[in-house]
């Protein structure tokens, strides 16, 4: 696995000498977003009705997304986002996992010389293997997110934010799951690559 990232990172620096715009946000650039460089999530929720709820703070927790964007405007973009996560909550020994899909669009206003605010909303499409349990459970739901991103170069960016998200439906074994409230605020610093 990490001889994959290592070749993918080494072609998307490749690709951004070849294929660069001339301002890493213009119209027609597109994004390659890599996170999360660290990651600190905060989980409250049932994943059950009639589970209790639990509240963790997790560090590290093993978030591996790809966002891919194409600026459709300048400094507006649109996009999709795979990601993996694995983590433990209090009380299982077991971690549990996320796999998801998810439509993004991005706008990214200028602050200063390099420094661009930088927010998003998505729609998740997320499968949760809870620890425990044998089904993993579909959900629904809608993520924001508001950071900075610093260019460190004219195709590079460095970014740190805070994503607010919340499941609006879940599903297991077929039927919807009344009263599953599950939410989470995460904050990571991640890298961007634009082309």
């Amino acid at each position: 696995m990490k001889k994959i990232v290592l070749i993918s990172v080494v072609l998307i620096f490749i690709a951004t000498a070849v294929f660069a715009q001339d301002k890493a946000t213009d119209a027609g650039s597109i994004e390659f977003d890599i996170g999360s460089i660290v990651d600190v999530t905060i989980y409250t929720g049932a994943a059950y009705q009639g589970d209790d709820s639990v509240t963790d703070v997790v560090v590290g927790s093993g978030v591996t997304s790809l966002n891919c964007s194409y600026f459709i405007i300048d400094n507006l973009a649109v996009g999709g986002k795979v990601f993996y996560e694995s983590y433990k909550v209090k009380g299982n020994d077991e971690p549990d996992t996320i796999l998801g899909l998810e439509p993004v669009v991005s706008y990214y206003a200028p602050l200063i010389d390099k420094l661009y605010l930088r927010t998003y909303v998505g729609m998740m499409y997320i499968s949760v293997q809870y620890a425990g349990y044998t089904e993993s459970i579909t959900q629904v739901g809608f993520d924001f997110s508001g950071g900075v991103m610093y260019l460190v170069t004219p195709h590079l960016g460095i970014y740190g934010g805070v994503t607010y998200a919340t499941v609006l439906e879940a599903e297991y074994d077929g039927q919807k799951i009344p009263d599953s409230a599950y939410e989470y605020i995460d904050f990571d610093i991640g890298f961007s690559v634009f082309l």
